[in-house]
């Protein structure tokens, strides 16, 4: 870890930092306790598809076979605008796509539906949640038994499961207030 700086060149580039997201123009905003700077426009092309590709991860449902270039070509062809479009998709859609045969759609749309089977943690860690990673899903899911019941809770209900603290009890209490893409 870097503790301190003993010498700034004189000709140092001083960066300046910004203000607005790279992908839609939007605000960021630091929250705080944050470092990082958030865009504020949920429908951002590049929060849609990082959203896609956490959901589609091998930490989340782990569908093979689509990742982040198929991903860019099934929001280019508007095929997707949100990960739950995903299920929706069929061979054809695949074949439309650049680099596609019968075999590799097939696979896509097989890959698709074997998700579907995923335990439950495996859905929540793929919703992105704030402050909810695979183990935190582990035991939500453990403690909930299905998603109706985790996005009825309250977050007082929240703290008392082991291993959720206050933010990540608001956070995910604040996930399901937040409008859907």
């Amino acid at each position: 870890a870097v503790v301190s700086v003993h010498h700034r060149p004189k000709n140092r580039i001083q960066i300046k930092r910004p203000t607005h997201c790279p992908s839609c123009d939007s605000v960021l905003v630091q929250l705080p306790d944050e470092v990082a700077l958030r865009c504020t426009n949920a429908k951002c092309p590049a929060q849609i598809h990082g959203q896609l590709e956490h959901f589609v991860s091998k930490d989340a449902l782990n569908i093979v076979g689509i990742g982040p270039a198929t991903l860019e070509q099934l929001l280019a062809a508007k095929k997707l605008s949100s990960p739950i479009d995903l299920f929706a998709l069929t061979k054809e859609d695949f074949l439309s796509l650049e680099g596609f045969k019968d075999r590799s759609a097939e696979k896509s749309v097989a890959s698709i539906l074997e998700a579907r089977q995923q335990p439950l943690y495996r859905w929540i860690t793929a919703l992105g949640i704030p402050g909810v990673g695979k183990n935190t899903a582990k035991v939500l899911a453990k403690q909930f038994s299905t998603l109706q019941k985790l996005v009825q809770v309250s977050e007082a209900d929240l703290l008392t499961v082991d291993g959720v603290g206050e933010t990540t009890a608001h956070d995910i209490c604040a996930y399901w207030k937040t409008p859907v893409v």
